[in-house]
């Protein structure tokens, strides 16, 4: 049987699909979440009281009837949240709470740990900056003399790996996220560093080979994920872009940042589909063999 704790997170993950699609049909609702029509009543009503305030004007507005079902007033929740830490603080009492209840609290604890984060992220904030700043003048110094570059480098696991000399590409941006793409000296592939996780950058006094450069300039890739609809639960502090059809979440995402690409698959589990060139699928194979290589 279904505790309160885990039925209100259920009752949520519909309110997002529900804010994905907008206008559906009671059937195809009830179909996609194994409900009867009343006990699909019965959630509809109460998430018209969910919202960042309790009067009228700060609630979702769902109308619904016999046959459709409506989200005139999402109140933000198409949208990333965004809290300053006072109204995290409050996040996290609330979440501490559920997690003394919840049967499993796995998922909870992922969330209490990104909030606790937060909290200090913002101190940080500055001196990242500053970091950042100053890894991309060296860059775009290299690319500019046509110069290779070292540094260390820490992926998304804490993995870190030093002296790694590369010829730099372009820097861009995704997400608001800098990335660095190079060539790497080692493997010879085109690969994406971000540039808040460079550290120890230097300029060396070797030219690149034009010619090599020119080749593997990058070329922008991208990958396909296809899950079950519910599995939104496991990545949704992520920011991951993502669509919902029926009873499949459908993510498109561009192929910058491999560790980050590697963490989600393993989040959702076994059961998804991958869609990519055969390149891309042999190399997020052999990163997942070192990974369970290093974790022996």
């Amino acid at each position: 049987m279904i505790n309160k704790n885990d039925k209100i997170a259920r009752i949520l993950l519909q309110l997002q699909w529900l804010v994905q699609n907008r206008n559906v049909s009671m059937e195809t609702f009830c179909a996609e979440f194994d409900l009867t029509r009343d006990e699909a009543i019965k959630n509809l009503s109460l998430l018209t009281y969910v919202g960042p305030g309790k009067y009228g004007g700060e609630l979702v507005d769902i109308q619904y009837g016999d046959d459709e079902i409506r989200v005139i007033d999402s109140q933000g929740f198409d949208r990333p949240l965004r809290l300053n830490n006072f109204e995290v603080i409050l996040l996290l009492l609330g979440l501490k709470q559920l997690i003394e209840v919840s049967d499993d609290a796995k998922d909870l604890k992922a969330v209490e740990k990104r909030l606790l984060s937060l909290i200090t992220e913002e101190e940080s904030n500055n001196d990242r900056d500053a970091h950042v700043a100053n890894n991309r003048k060296l860059i775009e110094e290299a690319i500019k003399r046509g110069q290779k570059v070292k540094f260390d480098y820490t992926n998304a696991n804490l993995g870190s790996s030093k002296d790694r000399t590369v010829s730099p590409l372009r820097i861009y941006t995704e997400q608001n996220i800098e990335y660095l793409d190079a060539v790497t000296n080692e493997q010879d592939y085109t690969k994406s560093f971000r540039l808040e996780r460079i550290q120890n950058i230097g300029l060396l006094d070797i030219p690149n080979s034009m010619e090599n450069v020119k080749t593997k300039q990058s070329i922008k890739k991208s990958i396909k994920i296809i899950t079950k609809a519910w599995n939104y639960i496991r990545i949704f502090d992520l920011g991951v872009n993502y669509e919902i059809k029926k009873d499949q979440m459908i993510l498109d995402v561009d192929y910058y940042d491999e560790d980050f690409i590697l963490d989600t698959i393993l989040r959702l589990g076994p059961d998804v589909e991958i869609h990519s060139s055969n390149e891309i699928k042999a190399h997020l194979l052999s990163l997942l063999k070192k990974r369970i290589a290093q974790a022996k």
